[in-house]
């Protein structure tokens, strides 16, 4: 990925924060007079419930998964919006509960992921190559070594967590 591919990483407009309660809305209206889950748990089963709705209806529409070319239709976009914006909403307040900003997660996220790609960008042009020339499997490997580099001494490192 070129730096230009990158740059929008980190200039996202993001509303996490509102989610999160930074700024008066409805949520965070609704937690302080009670309306809130009474620990992390449930936010995390609530999670779980989102995450499952975001993949049937995505799944179900992804032309990949199915053989075909053509997009979703826009119902099925607005469809898959909405789940996704509910998932979102749920991990906002997962931060919320930790006492996270999930901006700031997310920015980290999104550079570790920038850093990581980048190492793999310039393993490949070692050999004089590219991304496009390599294959999946190959860039999984590589970001395997770029997370062991980000890791502490000791701490143990998943496969392809990407």
């Amino acid at each position: 990925m070129s730096a230009g591919a990158r740059e929008g990483f980190n200039n996202a407009h993001l509303t996490m924060r509102e989610s999160y309660g930074y700024h008066t809305n409805e949520a965070a209206e609704a937690a302080r007079v009670g309306f809130d889950w009474p620990s992390i748990r449930p936010v995390f089963d609530k999670m779980r419930e989102e995450l499952v709705e975001l993949e049937e209806v995505a799944v179900a529409v992804d032309p990949r998964g199915k053989g075909e070319t053509a997009p979703p239709s826009p119902a099925e976009m607005k469809r898959i919006k909405e789940e996704l914006g509910d998932l979102l909403f749920v991990m906002a307040n997962v931060a919320r509960h930790l006492k996270l900003d999930p901006e700031e997660a997310l920015r980290g996220a999104n550079e570790k992921f920038s850093r990581r790609f980048l190492h793999i960008e310039q393993r490949l042009a070692a050999q004089g190559r590219s991304p496009a020339q390599s294959d999946l499997q190959e860039m999984d490997m590589l970001w395997d070594e770029a997370r062991a580099a980000d890791k502490a001494p000791g701490e143990p490192v998943k496969k392809s967590e990407r």
